[in-house]
């Protein structure tokens, strides 16, 4: 127990963060709960990520080479092919250059958060990646699993994706919000934040231009046990559980 003071305080109040679990001993992790603000299947965890540790992700990954991003499209044949596009004005940061192992630490929000908030068993979920966005740089509206089929007027499932995520890492740059845009929900992306929701159609979401400084986040997507599938074999990029 913590000592307290003549009034019933405790003692050095206030008790800075990193001395909460000491005073706080054998107390349940502290959660905030805001029921009916966010739309349904939408998981916001707050602070999973430790700040030093996204502090040092920040560093590599401006240190880091990146790549622009394509971004895949329906195409006449009624196949799915990847382009570079003004649709998304990203970058991606491959894993392999960064000493910190971003992989373990998916791995654990995808088995220790998801895969409980969803009541489901992930069977594998893609190799994550960093994506940069500066100065001007967007993913307008799409959805991570389905395209949408104009001529039949319904979604397209194009890639065995189930749920999705996004994790930021830093909190310096203006802009960047994520919008979900059939719900007129939005979010100001901040450092530790990671974000759940469903790939389909339903849930499109944009990533605004980033106006000043430079926004990074880890993205991944997972397939759980019993999912429809659109292919016979899970992507090259997969990570089985």
């Amino acid at each position: 127990m913590p000592e307290f003071d003549d009034y019933g305080f405790i003692r050095d109040r206030p008790v800075p963060p990193q001395r909460w679990a000491e005073a706080l001993k054998g107390a349940p992790p502290g959660r905030r709960i805001i029921q009916n603000t966010i739309p349904p299947g939408v998981l916001v965890v707050q602070n999973y990520f430790a700040p030093a540790w996204c502090d040092a992700l920040t560093r590599e990954c401006d240190a880091a080479r990146s790549i622009r991003h394509t971004v895949g499209e329906l195409g006449d044949d009624d196949g799915f092919a990847e382009a570079e596009t003004e649709h998304r004005t990203s970058e991606a940061i491959t894993v392999q250059q960064l000493s910190i192992d971003i992989v373990a630490a998916v791995r654990s929000f995808w088995t220790s958060v998801v895969g409980p908030h969803y009541g489901a068993n992930i069977e594998w979920f893609e190799e994550p990646e960093i994506l940069k966005y500066g100065i001007g740089g967007e993913y307008k509206v799409h959805a991570d699993s389905e395209v949408w089929d104009q001529p039949a007027k319904k979604w397209k499932r194009v890639l065995d994706r189930d749920v999705s995520i996004l994790a930021y890492i830093n909190s310096d740059f203006e802009g960047g919000e994520l919008v979900f845009p059939n719900f007129g929900f939005g979010l100001k992306p901040a450092r530790g934040m990671v974000v759940a929701f469903p790939s389909d159609g339903r849930y499109l979401h944009w990533a605004k231009p980033v106006t000043a400084g430079t926004r990074y986040a880890i993205v991944s997507w997972a397939a759980v046990e019993g999912g429809r599938r659109a292919h016979q074999a899970p992507p090259f990029n997969a990570i089985r559980m």
